[in-house]
């Protein structure tokens, strides 16, 4: 657990240990900065560690930073088994509020999360009041099996002028008979959210929540209402986004392509939702 006012560097690791029949979470992390100039940079490290039958999450971080307080972290589970624990595989969450700054590597790698009672893998975050968020994940190689809720989950949720730049990459893992979905990648935006190109030279705002947009005459329908899931080119000169109907918001009327300095809208797709663009 750390509580930081002022700047600190903290290093965790750990390894080739067996951590099992607790009561609660198997690893718990907890970092909770309150002011400003208060900022930590943490590297955790956890591998070839075996996590199991645990009352709470397997690996469970809560980051919890407001009022300019800042966090910078890089978070590995690597060549780890974590199961039959009794909520989330692996539990990465994150809460904002306030001008604060988050920068999060996580780097997830052949592990088996198998049976738990939650998702297999969670990374979530939220942010409101001008928090600003740069997320980097890659979850590869795992085998993420019947687990009581989704396989593989990263959501982020954003509000009141927040600004979430987001690259995760999930390759190369075996997603199969977990209760909800196989994997769920989303970021929910509304009341002036925003997002930056990969060269951090365009901020896109998203839009308010439930505000239409220019209607259009030919196509009868509004036009760019609440795009909530956008996925900037890697060179940044086009924009994918999934597009929904006013009469439908939460059903996908197709995967749309814009230049970010406006012009044409061209549709690639009738449904399709969580783009991304391949290296």
């Amino acid at each position: 657990s750390a509580q930081e006012d002022e700047r600190q560097r903290i290093a965790l690791d750990i390894h080739d240990d067996t951590i099992a029949f607790n009561t609660d979470n198997g690893i718990r992390v907890i970092n909770d900065g309150t002011s400003a100039p208060g900022q930590l940079n943490q590297t955790v490290r956890v591998a070839n560690t075996l996590v199991v039958s645990n009352g709470g999450s397997g690996f469970m971080m809560n980051n919890r930073f407001r009022s300019g307080a800042g966090l910078s972290q890089d978070v590995s589970i690597t060549g780890s088994r974590v199961s039959y624990n009794g909520s989330d595989g692996i539990y990465i969450r994150s809460t904002l509020n306030g001008p604060a700054t988050f920068i999060q590597r996580a780097t997830i790698l052949d592990n088996g999360v198998i049976s738990n009672d939650g998702h297999g893998i969670n990374i979530s975050a939220s942010g409101d009041s001008l928090a600003t968020v740069r997320e980097f994940a890659t979850i590869a190689g795992n085998v993420v099996i019947s687990n009581n809720g989704n396989g593989i989950e990263v959501k982020h949720q954003f509000t009141s002028g927040s600004s979430l730049y987001q690259s995760v990459d999930v390759n190369n893992n075996v997603v199969e008979f977990n209760s909800g979905r196989g994997i769920d990648v989303r970021a929910v935006g509304y009341s002036g959210v925003t997002v930056w190109s990969p060269e951090g030279k365009l901020l896109l705002t998203i839009g308010e929540r439930g505000r239409r947009g220019d209607w259009n005459e030919a196509r009868q329908q509004r036009l760019l209402w609440q795009p909530v899931m956008i996925a900037f080119a890697p060179n940044g000169d086009v924009i994918l986004f999934v597009r929904v109907s006013t009469a439908a918001p939460d059903r996908s009327t197709g995967l749309w392509v814009v230049q970010p300095d406006g012009g044409e809208l061209r549709q690639l797709s009738t449904d399709g939702s969580y783009p991304r663009w391949l290296p």
